[in-house]
């Protein structure tokens, strides 16, 4: 997480040529849905099933972490299609 977090900064500061500034800032809104949804949801969950298990919390957990996995996959696909158009403009 700590280098996607990097990454995601570096895309800000300094996006590469045709790397467009509404891109670096979506991957970044979408970063942090991640980083929200981890440290809100998901994080508190796996600590109190690090003490004891619970189907409940543990269905919980299930549930919620589709926010995540939802997230890192249009993240993927957000940087898959920029990554080409970049290499695109490039060659």
């Amino acid at each position: 997480m700590a280098v996607e977090l990097i990454t995601a900064l570096l895309l800000l500061w300094r996006p590469p040529e045709g790397f467009l500034p509404f891109q670096a800032w979506l991957n970044a809104g979408v970063l942090g849905v991640i980083w929200v949804s981890t440290f809100t949801l998901q994080g508190p969950y796996h600590n109190l099933l690090v003490k004891e298990f619970n189907p409940a919390l543990w269905r919980s957990l299930l549930r919620t972490n589709w926010i995540r996995t939802i997230a890192w996959t249009a993240r993927g696909i957000m940087l898959l299609f920029a990554l080409m158009e970049v290499c695109f403009k490039a060659g």
